[in-house]
């Protein structure tokens, strides 16, 4: 996820299955890596301006396939 405009009072990026739980503020300008799998969620916004995030899925399978193979390790 990266964030494009966020202020320290926007919503936070919440992983509520860790010990404690935890809570990502946004800044802009941050990327935020995790797996998919992890559960994460972000309440309701609630700031007068706009929280601006990209966010997807990155797909890595194909490194194995594509990645540079040397004649002498075929």
């Amino acid at each position: 996820t990266y964030c494009v405009n966020a202020c320290p009072d926007c919503a936070p990026l919440i992983f509520p299955n860790t010990e404690d739980g935890y809570e990502l503020v946004p800044k802009t300008g941050q990327l935020t890596l995790f797996p998919s799998w992890v559960n994460h969620y972000v309440p309701e916004h609630t700031c007068d301006h706009s929280r601006i995030m990209i966010s997807g899925n990155l797909d890595v399978k194909w490194y194995e396939e594509y990645k540079f193979k040397p004649d002498w390790a075929v």
